[in-house]
């Protein structure tokens, strides 16, 4: 369940963001205001200057932003799933914007995110006491998009199932649930997204399956999931071998110090 900032926060976000866009038209610079008030810490790098293309991962707002812009001119301000922002556009290369922004986020008073937690310690007590379901508390309490019209089942980013290796496992919630037999319940906890979103949640463990040796009748679906896995990994290795030495590819400036399984970015003359 989530805990949101109150409507005056997010006017008080706005009339700050106003008022920064209007000292850089008045002279001061963006990039340090920039440096000062930004939430986002990538400001620090190249001066948080970023390339922005119709197809790149910036999210569909941001995008849209950038490429309404004039050179040199800033956006008002505007909301996404991260915060409220204003967009500066330094530069047009063709189908790519340079932009710089400056990211701030509603805060959440303490008061809020206490009383999101009793609720949420509240809905615990009463699946537990059985007055009503994990599924029925799901539908209408909540504000989880991905998982509320499914019973609150999380998916496995990985694998598209509904199913965890324990061993891979993202460590934070490997810590929480490694303990829990079927059908318990994790502590009421504090989380937060990438994008500034606070909230407390539980964890209920609907199933567990305990480490065994495979067998073909039991395990037989996964097995076959595991085989052709497998079938399709070798596929994709032979066709990277054969077309690896001949194609050549152009990576961005942010992806240029990554790396890659397999070598797409290896140094050529040409």
């Amino acid at each position: 369940m989530n805990s949101d900032p109150t409507l005056e926060e997010k006017n008080r976000v706005i009339k700050e963001l106003n008022e920064i866009r209007q000292a850089v038209i008045d002279g001061s610079s963006f990039r340090m205001k920039a440096i000062i008030n930004s939430k986002d810490p990538s400001v620090t790098q190249n001066g948080g200057r970023m390339e922005v293309t119709k197809e790149s991962g910036f999210i569909k707002e941001f995008k849209e932003v950038s490429f309404s812009l004039e050179k040199d001119e800033i956006s008002k301000p505007f909301k996404t799933l991260f915060g409220y922002h204003i967009i500066q556009l330094h530069e047009v290369n063709g189908n790519t914007r340079i932009v710089s922004h400056i990211l701030l986020q509603p805060e959440i008073p303490e008061a809020s995110l206490k009383e999101t937690q009793l609720k949420v310690e509240e809905i615990k007590r009463d699946i537990e006491e059985g007055k009503i379901t994990f599924e029925e508390a799901v539908k209408k309490y909540s504000d989880d998009k991905d998982s509320k019209n499914n019973g609150g089942v999380i998916i496995n980013n990985y694998t598209g199932e509904t199913k965890f290796d324990l061993t891979r496992m993202d460590p934070a919630m490997y810590a929480r649930v490694n303990d829990l037999n079927e059908g318990g319940f994790t502590n009421v906890f504090y989380d937060q997204t990438r994008s500034g979103e606070k909230m407390y949640k539980f964890i209920l463990m609907k199933e567990r399956t305990d480490t065994h040796i495979a067998d073909l009748v039991e395990d037989y679906v996964k097995v076959q999931d595991l085989a052709l896995r497998k079938k399709k990994e070798e596929i994709i290795e032979k066709w990277s071998k054969d077309k690896i030495k001949d194609t050549y590819i152009k990576l961005g400036e942010d992806y240029k110090k990554c790396s890659f399984q397999k070598n797409w970015k290896k140094v050529t003359s040409r």
